[in-house]
């Protein structure tokens, strides 16, 4: 059986959406790099969930969702990490969660 994984990305079409320029997020992933990702990692015989951003990681974890500390469907095996996070942060938002709650990445 395979791992259930948190994917965390910066999809570029959210940022565009919430005003940031193209320049802004030239870097940042578009939908056919999400569904790829996906699509290799469940050929791989794992199990995907999508998270979203560093903010999106922070929301779930501050609701209680987190990596598997014990056997359950709805917990994360750990969380691959492609975020670029935005220009205005300094460090990697998703990575500065992991590093808080301790839980594994790729």
């Amino acid at each position: 059986m395979g791992l259930f994984i948190g994917l965390c990305y910066d999809l570029k079409a959210d940022y565009l959406k919430a005003g940031f320029s193209a320049f802004e997020v030239m870097e940042f992933d578009d939908e056919e790099t999400i569904i790829g990702l996906e699509n290799a990692l469940f050929q791989l015989g794992h199990q995907v969930e999508r998270i979203g951003n560093g903010r999106a990681l922070a929301l779930r974890l501050a609701k209680g969702d987190s990596f598997a500390t014990a056997p359950s469907a709805d917990r994360w095996d750990l969380v691959f990490n492609i975020a670029e996070e935005s220009a205005k942060s300094q460090t990697s938002q998703v990575r500065t969660s992991q590093q808080l709650t301790k839980f594994p990445d790729w």
